[in-house]
């Protein structure tokens, strides 16, 4: 996982490698950011001021994660900037299966 900080958006930016990209706002009211990765790894913590944010989360790659969640080809980005409220949305929706896309055939 990858976290990147940033004190204004992404413009412009070729998402396409992506098979999910969506972005939501939150507020923050403490000054950290927490990040756990799955059992055994460590809890991260990022510094942020207290203030309204918006969130752009990328991830590409989760069918191949086994069952048990431990492995996997599975990749993930996280972009966070100060940004006044904005209602959610998805960039992007690519449904994989087995490195397959599926996104646009009809089921």
């Amino acid at each position: 996982m990858d976290l990147e900080i940033r004190s204004q958006p992404l413009h412009d930016e070729d998402i396409t490698p992506w098979d999910c990209v969506a972005e939501v706002s939150f507020e923050a009211n403490d000054a950290e950011l927490v990040s756990y990765t799955p059992p055994g790894d460590d809890l991260y913590r990022f510094p942020i001021q207290s203030g309204s944010y918006r969130v752009r989360v990328y991830v590409s790659g989760v069918e191949t994660v086994n069952a048990l969640g431990t492995e996997g080809q599975d990749q993930y980005r996280i972009v966070l900037w100060p940004a006044p409220y904005q209602e959610s949305a998805v960039l992007q929706k690519r449904v994989r299966r087995r490195g397959v896309d599926l996104s646009n055939q009809r089921h």
